[in-house]
């Protein structure tokens, strides 16, 4: 069982490190250097969970309804703020110590790398300790990891990278503070919403579906503004 909810982590977090690294086709990364970025993510997991603690679980189940203030306490205290932050530092860090980086693009690869890493131990983590044997509530447990929580991890490295590309070009601390506070947001955001909606599947599809499509605009946004640097991308 554990192991079947453990690939439920790791099998859409796989999808995405394959998803992003599509796009770097101009000149590709070594194997070694997106292996050692996945790996920094599970070291941030590791780190946050087992030193910061801040995942109660207790206080998740899938049941209880909250008011809009428990709701962005957890979201933003005990989710966004300790993933985010860790996962900038070690970024930030291997983006300059890095001499594969060598094109615009890689800081998104490195980072959506790096957060998949992440997302997969937590992934796993937050299933194996919420399983109480109610076959209902794993099965929402698996939805909301593999198809609501990972692409939060995706999403939000995604814009984490590209600002951390935009400093390393620039050299603006500006955009190092929005390859933290934007990612932060969209942690924040997604996770209040899914635990002010966690009775009710309905808005859930309806949300899910909305951040399908705002994922869609963003990539093709993202895939202009490298066009517009000159970095020549194929379609997928």
């Amino acid at each position: 069982m554990y192991g079947l909810l453990g690939l439920a982590a790791i099998v859409p977090a796989t999808f995405f490190v394959f998803f992003i690294v599509a796009y770097d086709r101009y000149r590709p990364e070594p194997v070694s250097a997106l292996l050692v970025s996945v790996l920094l993510g599970m070291v941030a997991a590791v780190a946050v969970i087992g030193i910061g603690k801040p995942y109660e679980w207790g206080e998740l189940e899938i049941g209880p309804d909250y008011n809009w203030q428990e709701a962005l306490a957890i979201g933003l205290l005990k989710l966004a703020l300790p993933a985010e932050i860790t996962k900038w530092l070690l970024l930030c860090v291997f983006c300059s110590l890095n001499k594969y980086y060598d094109e615009f693009i890689d800081g998104a690869v490195y980072s959506v790398c790096l957060a998949m890493g992440y997302a997969g131990v937590w992934g796993t983590y937050f299933l194996t300790d919420l399983v109480n044997g109610n076959v209902y509530d794993s099965l929402g447990i698996v939805v909301m990891t593999a198809f609501l929580f990972i692409p939060m991890h995706m999403m939000a490295g995604t814009v984490m990278g590209y600002f951390i590309a935009q400093a390393r070009k620039k050299q603006r601390i500006v955009n190092y503070m929005l390859a933290l506070v934007l990612p932060v947001l969209v942690n924040t955001t997604i996770c209040f919403m899914a635990m002010m909606i966690v009775n009710n599947w309905i808005y859930f599809l309806v949300m899910d579906a909305v951040l399908f499509v705002l994922g869609i605009l963003f990539f093709v946004q993202i895939y202009k503004l490298l066009k517009n640097d000159g970095i020549r991308i194929k379609r997928m």
